[in-house]
């Protein structure tokens, strides 16, 4: 076994998720702000679905689900749950249908791909996704001081990535960026909690505003953002 499949061997006890396929309602808004649209009837795929929340979510919002992943208890209960399955390595597979898809989600999983296979499965979620489908990327900031410690916090991640890198490597496929940005900003449910996190951001807001104007820059520095990419109506050359 190698040191990679080792780390992932385990991930999910590493990870401390709890109960497949569970969210709860602060999850929820969460992951409809950062969706976009309401999942009911979507063909919905998540890459490297974890512990299953938003493929849960959307499922029990009347969403057609379906997962990629390759840890071994993910994939045993995605099976445990009747959640089909996509080959993890689909862009090299085919196993993507053209056209089938209405969104694709991958929340912090880019990070951990070879840079060399991340526009081949770019070109194949392109080809995968309906005119209109969108792509969903959540990723460690690499381009912000800020995003360090998402980005070394698991020794599975491999690249930082960027809004400009991102989009580099989709060159050619049709999918285009029409969204980015921290990370969706949601109700905890809790008064006290929600205004802790109001100062918080706002003194983000003003540090970031500090920074910039020394650096003479606009790049975002939140820790984790977010991509949203679209698919054009008409695919270019490269992605057919």
């Amino acid at each position: 076994m190698s040191e990679t499949s080792a780390l992932y061997a385990d991930y999910d006890a590493w990870k401390g998720w709890g109960e497949p396929f569970r969210w709860n309602a602060e999850e929820g808004r969460y992951y409809a702000a950062e969706l976009g649209r309401n999942p009911a009837g979507l063909d919905i795929l998540e890459i490297g679905f974890g512990s299953g929340a938003f493929l849960g979510w959307a499922r029990d919002k009347g969403a057609r689900v379906m997962g990629a992943e390759i840890t071994p208890a993910s994939v045993a209960a995605a099976q445990a749950a009747q959640i089909p399955l996509v080959a993890p390595d689909f862009e090299a597979q085919g196993a993507l249908a053209e056209n089938s898809l209405d969104a694709v989600v991958a929340f912090d999983v880019f990070e951990h791909l070879d840079p060399a296979t991340i526009p081949a499965k770019l070109a194949a979620i392109a080809r995968a996704l309906r005119p209109g489908g969108v792509l969903v990327l959540r990723y460690p900031n690499g381009q912000s001081p800020f995003g360090l410690d998402p980005l070394h916090a698991d020794a599975t991640h491999i690249v930082a990535l960027s809004r400009a890198k991102i989009d580099q490597y989709a060159a050619g496929t049709g999918l285009r960026t029409i969204r980015y940005g921290a990370t969706a900003r949601v109700s905890s449910g809790s008064v006290a909690r929600d205004a802790v996190r109001a100062l918080r951001y706002m003194l983000r807001g003003l540090h970031a505003r500090f920074i910039r104007f020394v650096y003479a820059t606009d790049v975002e520095l939140a820790p984790v953002v977010t991509q949203v990419m679209t698919r054009d109506a008409e695919l270019r050359g490269e992605a057919r």
